[in-house]
């Protein structure tokens, strides 16, 4: 018999995803305001043609579907990356 492979340590890690963390998502162009509501709990930040969405608290599941949303939008990605909560609350640095 094969082993389960729903259980075990990698099962409980892929479920649970980790911890909540802040992140920022880079895409090109200016975001009108109608995308707030899609980006739901992200900020939206418009500058020299690229938009920056931001927030805290978000798991990797609601990560990787904020990632998807932007490919089926035909959004262009530039950057995904972890932030401290000192840059998710609008500090420049």
């Amino acid at each position: 018999m094969g082993a389960d492979r729903s259980t075990g340590p990698g099962a409980a890690r892929a479920a649970s995803d980790g911890p909540a963390r802040g992140y920022r998502v880079v895409l090109r162009g200016e975001l009108g305001d109608g995308f707030e509501a899609l980006f739901e709990g992200m900020r939206l930040r418009r500058r020299a043609g690229i938009t920056e969405l931001t927030g805290s608290s978000i798991d990797q599941a609601r990560l990787a579907r904020i990632i998807e949303l932007t490919q089926e939008l035909g959004l262009e990605l530039i950057e995904v990356a972890a932030v401290e909560p000192a840059d998710d609350d609008g500090a420049d640095g």
